[in-house]
């Protein structure tokens, strides 16, 4: 086969193997962000259905606040990022009305039932899931961590094991090296 037939093959082989990686990678997101958004579509219906059982009022601030929040973050999900909800964070940490306002959201969360902080913590949770598979940092972090912590946890336990015989170990260790320096040094006067 003549160089130049391999290369054009290699070549052909790379660009459609290149394509076929994007074009997953691009169906991946929008199978990733479809999901996201019905997860969170989910939590909005279990908020409604609280207002529909009677357990929250269509004008209570907790109602109003928690669906437009997630109503806002289905709209912007697929750009929501470890970066960007830290910044967000930040931005609003430095508002005295959004402290408040989040200190009345806590108080006014203690009044009422279970269902509806168990609402909310879905909402959160969801929100966190989405951040963490939008951050290629968080999600290579986690990966990495499930990934070796096995193989650590299993180094951790043989060294723990081992270690009642270091002291011998490490004395046969050294003996040995001196009966290999004293051999050494014997062999080369001979």
């Amino acid at each position: 086969m003549p160089v130049s037939l391999f290369c054009s093959v290699l070549a052909v082989f790379t660009t459609v193997l290149i394509y076929s990686l994007v074009t997953w990678r691009l169906n991946y997101i929008r199978f990733r962000n479809t999901q996201n958004r019905f997860r969170l579509y989910g939590v909005r219906d279990e908020l409604v259905g609280l207002v529909a059982s009677g357990m929250l009022k269509e004008d209570d601030e907790i109602f109003q606040t928690y669906y437009s929040l997630i109503n806002s973050v289905v709209r912007h999900q697929a750009k929501l990022t470890f970066s960007s909800f830290v910044s967000s964070i930040s931005k609003q940490s430095k508002d005295t009305k959004t402290e408040e306002f989040v200190k009345k959201l806590k108080k006014g969360l203690k009044d009422r039932g279970k269902e509806t902080t168990t609402v909310v913590e879905h909402f959160y949770m969801a929100v966190r899931d989405i951040v963490i598979e939008n951050s290629v940092s968080i999600r290579t972090l986690v990966k990495v961590e499930r990934t070796f912590s096995p193989i650590v946890k299993w180094v951790i336990a043989v060294w723990t094991l081992a270690i009642p015989m270091c002291p011998e170990y490490a004395r046969s260790r050294v003996d040995a090296y001196d009966l290999y320096r004293s051999s050494e040094f014997v062999l080369a006067n001979v």
